[in-house]
């Protein structure tokens, strides 16, 4: 049983005969490793899990996603109970996105390699972050915002970018359009979901192609939180190796669901 777990029930906030078990792997991976194995009736797991079709039979289930949305499961809303950590997880990637950028505006590879090699006279300085940096939000949903609220915090000027959105925000942060922002932009960090639908307004499939990002100001460090597919790597790296992107910072890829293996 999990420390947390015992802690928790010893100080009765949880029943005493809960029964807990954590571990490392996808949910496909786990059923593979133990056959046969019965899942309880409330598990809680990250993206790249599958459900199995026989787990949603018989008594209803009930599922935590430790994500800020739930649309990869989503085709289970009717016949199983499902909720999320939305606010914990909000938070979490918007941390994330804060600290590539403070690895980015601080050449960290850089600074890593002439550690290695004991070098200390070609070491190129940080980026400074201040108001004359700007940095776009690409989506205003509530990754987005959280994100702007610690960018001003730490004294850069914020930005969003957001489909049929104008003007300024309830905090006065203004709202750009898409070509506004590739000229002003010192930063831009991607929020928006991921929407594959070519007939959507939000379709947004190679969203930051490498034409729209060629015309960015030169040394743009760029940030993806959200999907792959919306800034493909190959694009980021041809534009890095190119000059153009002097930093890039991303804790996801395109074709993600690639790796996820059917049971």
């Amino acid at each position: 049983m999990p420390l947390a777990t015992a802690q928790e029930q010893q100080k009765k906030a949880l029943p005493q005969d809960l029964k807990s078990l954590v571990v490392p792997d996808t949910i496909q991976d786990f059923l593979e490793k133990n056959p046969g194995v019965v899942l309880p009736d409330i598990i809680t797991f990250k993206t790249h899990s599958l459900i199995p079709a026989s787990y949603v039979e018989g008594s209803r289930k009930s599922i935590v996603t430790r994500t800020s949305g739930f649309d990869h499961c989503e085709q289970f809303i009717d016949v199983v109970n499902i909720t999320t950590l939305r606010d914990y997880c909000i938070n979490a990637v918007a941390q994330t996105a804060i600290k590539f950028l403070y690895a980015a505006a601080g050449y960290l590879n850089h600074y890593t390699e002439n550690t290695r090699v004991f070098e200390r006279n070609k070491t190129v300085s940080f980026i400074e972050l201040n108001s004359d940096r700007v940095a776009t939000l690409f989506g205003a949903g509530k990754i987005g915002k959280t994100i702007c609220g610690l960018l001003r915090g730490n004294g850069l000027t914020a930005q969003y970018v957001d489909v049929g959105r104008t003007g300024t925000d309830e905090h006065g942060v203004r709202f750009v359009t898409k070509e506004e922002a590739i000229q002003t932009s010192d930063i831009i960090i991607n929020t928006m979901p991921l929407s594959r639908d070519p007939a959507s307004k939000f379709f947004n499939v190679d969203y930051f192609s490498k034409e729209y990002l060629s015309r960015a100001k030169p040394g743009l460090i760029f940030i993806n939180v959200t999907r792959g597919e919306i800034a493909l790597e190959s694009t980021l790296l041809e534009l890095y190796d190119e000059g153009i992107i002097s930093g890039i910072g991303v804790d996801v890829y395109s074709e993600e669901n690639v790796f996820r293996r059917v049971i």
